[in-house]
């Protein structure tokens, strides 16, 4: 059975893509929202990430995002990539992934964001973007796509899941996070949805 996110329709009930209201060539005059809005450009999704996935043994094309980065176990190739690097929202070691990629051919102000399921394959996932830029000729090197699995940060996402099992404050009150407001900050009711 062939995924939602395989469809010559590019878009179904489950994978949506969104169009962002702002600018995706420029640091928006606020750095915090900026920050928040960054995401990975289709070039790099469907070059050097993709890439990744398939030099890392056990994982290939039609692997899963799940199978790419499971929260359950030790770092997979997403929190790997920001295992060492100070997180520039909280200051902490461990980043988002975005956080850790450069150059406006890599990252940007997200023009785009990307509903799906984390068990959609990562080869799915590409060849929809790549189709959706090459049928609406969008240049993939500036368009910008938020994908919660590249965008949030996933360290903080394992240590909540932790502290929630638990009952201890592994970062205190502002380590929490609060996923409603990360999706909603990014994506209101004014921004495009495409067909």
């Amino acid at each position: 059975m062939a995924s939602p996110l395989s469809s010559p329709d590019l878009i179904s009930d489950d994978a949506t893509v969104t169009t962002a209201a702002s600018s995706a060539t420029g640091c928006s005059s606020d750095g915090n929202n900026y920050q928040k809005r960054r995401a990975a450009s289709v070039h790099h999704i469907a070059t050097e990430f993709l890439d990744q996935v398939i030099s890392t043994p056990g994982l290939s094309h039609t692997s899963t995002i799940y199978e790419i980065e499971n929260l359950q176990g030790p770092p997979g190739l997403i929190r790997q990539r920001g295992l060492d690097v100070v997180c520039p929202v909280d200051g902490q070691k461990g980043a988002a992934y975005v956080d850790c990629l450069e150059g406006e051919d890599h990252v940007g102000e997200a023009t785009h964001m990307l509903s799906y399921a984390w068990s959609y394959s990562i080869g799915d996932i590409v060849d929809t973007l790549v189709h959706y830029c090459t049928s609406t000729g969008k240049d993939p090197r500036r368009a910008y796509v938020w994908m919660c699995c590249l965008c949030v940060n996933q360290h903080r996402v394992v240590l909540q899941k932790k502290e929630d099992r638990s009952g201890a404050r592994v970062l205190g009150g502002s380590g929490r996070i609060d996923f409603f407001a990360e999706f909603g900050f990014r994506w209101n009711p004014l921004d495009i949805c495409l067909p």
